[in-house]
């Protein structure tokens, strides 16, 4: 690990040869309802779709608006990739669910309520959290109380 951004590239590549599949499975059914269950791909048509899907994604989130479309994976990508990055820091079973709550609520909420630990871990500056996601990440009961103060008042 020689820096920050090859772990990422490590995370999000790992995510997206994941992700390809499925993107192939949803436009195979796509497929299917427009052109009839008739329609049913080789081996070799469905491996050269999924390279295909993989590609899309991977050029998909080099800009900040596929980061932003594929918000759960890119969030997921970068909690994955911090924890890595920080060799002092151990993975404990706490982390992966709050890691699924980080990525639920990130890409989808104005606010975020988190604990201290996790608060810190989203607000590394080489993560770029706040570039892409507008959600804010708060971890006292004063600043929460405070955000919610201002936004009603």
């Amino acid at each position: 690990m020689k820096s920050f951004s090859q772990v990422y590239r490590d995370e999000i590549n790992g995510v997206l040869e994941l992700a390809a599949p499925i993107a192939t499975d949803v436009l195979q059914e796509m497929a299917k309802k427009a052109l009839g269950s008739g329609i049913q791909p080789s081996a070799d048509e469905r491996e050269g779709v999924t390279r295909e899907c993989l590609g899309f994604l991977r050029a998909a989130v080099r800009k900040p608006a596929g980061r932003r479309a594929l918000r759960t994976l890119q969030v997921g990508a970068l909690l994955h990739a911090a924890l890595r990055w920080n060799r002092t820091q151990k993975l404990n079973a706490n982390d992966i669910f709050d890691f699924h709550h980080a990525g639920a609520a990130l890409g989808y909420c104005d606010a975020f309520l988190t604990d201290g630990p996790m608060h810190a871990l989203l607000m590394q500056r080489h993560l770029g959290i706040e570039r892409d996601f507008p959600c804010r990440v708060m971890s006292s009961v004063e600043d929460a109380a405070a955000w919610v103060w201002h936004r009603i008042a």
